[in-house]
This record gives structure tokens, sequence and C-alpha cells, in this order.
């Protein structure tokens, strides 16, 4: 979930294993390493910021702040939920089934 909404919904092993959504990658991607050699260089990675992000009120995407694949059409209007690989996944890179080539 992010901001109330369910981003990826699937079985566990496919959510988790391989995730859709760019949000659910940066989750998975932001889980610490004990003591990294280089703690700046691991919260840029992960997109980590220190400054207030007004996600609640945009319009478009609750991440497409934050999104490393975000588009124009991210800004503009809430994703729908759009089924994929088996799971419900709330993002525009899905659309029309080609998610397999946007990814």
């Amino acid at each position: 979930m992010l901001r109330g909404y369910v981003v990826e919904m699937g079985p566990v092993e496919a959510v988790l294993g391989n995730p859709l959504h760019p949000y659910t990658q940066l989750l998975k991607e932001s889980v610490p390493v004990p003591d990294p050699v280089d703690k700046e260089a691991w919260a840029k990675r992960i997109g980590l910021s220190t400054q207030e992000v007004k996600e609640y009120s945009r319009v478009g995407c609750k991440f497409a702040a934050r999104c490393p694949k975000v588009t124009d059409k991210c800004r503009q209007a809430d994703p729908p939920d759009i089924e994929a690989d088996g799971r419900i996944v709330k993002c525009f890179l899905y659309k029309d089934n080609h998610w397999e080539v946007l990814c």
C-alpha cells in the first residue's frame, strides 16, 4: 500500500519475488544492509529524501514524485488497477498488457 492505495496485489511469492510496481521494487531494495559502507549512496539509491512530499493531495500517481519510471501520464491521472502476470498492479506501465516491453 502507498498513501492508502493498494499498488500491487497477488501471491506473496510473485509480489515479493518479482515485484512489478516501482514502489514495491523500491520497498524490496530498501531493506537495509547491516552497517553499509556508504550510507549516503545507499540512501540515494533507494530515493530517500529529507524534503517533504505532498503526495496525499497530489493529482495522479501517489508515487510519481519518486518513481524512476514516471511518465507525464502518471502526473495527470490516477493509474487504474491492471491485471498483469497473475496479480493486480496500480501502474500505467502495465496498461494494455504491454508490461513485458515497458519493464
